[in-house]
């Protein structure tokens, strides 16, 4: 992580920083239609970035938790994270405001190859 990042996120007052996810973004993420980012559980290097009673709010049919995205371009969104349950699966995704993301941080990008951490 950038040690820029890393002040950021100290003068927040995060103290405990994890790696999440690092992966591919797929062709629903980059799709403004679905405004949403998936963080599928099976690429989740870390579950510890919740506390256990979110965890249990999150199992809940159609509960979320807000959370703040830092951006690469340097910008803040207000987001909700969610649990969504498969059948086989079940991954968290980032809503909300996914597409304005998606346009701040991904002019001219070339789709899907772009990772997102």
């Amino acid at each position: 992580m950038h040690e820029e990042w890393w002040h950021k996120i100290q003068a927040k007052g995060g103290i405990d920083v994890k790696l999440v996810i690092m992966k591919q973004k797929f062709a629903t993420d980059l799709n403004t239609h679905h405004d949403r980012f998936s963080i599928p559980f099976k690429q989740i290097r870390d579950f510890s970035f919740l506390i256990e009673d979110e965890k249990r709010k999150l199992k809940e049919p159609k509960e979320k938790i807000p959370v703040t995205l830092m951006e690469l371009c340097g910008s803040e969104s207000e987001m909700w994270l969610r649990q969504w349950n498969l059948k086989s699966s079940s991954t968290y995704v980032l809503t909300s405001s996914w597409k304005k993301v998606l346009e701040r941080n991904h002019r001219g990008s070339s789709g899907s190859s772009n990772k997102m951490t």
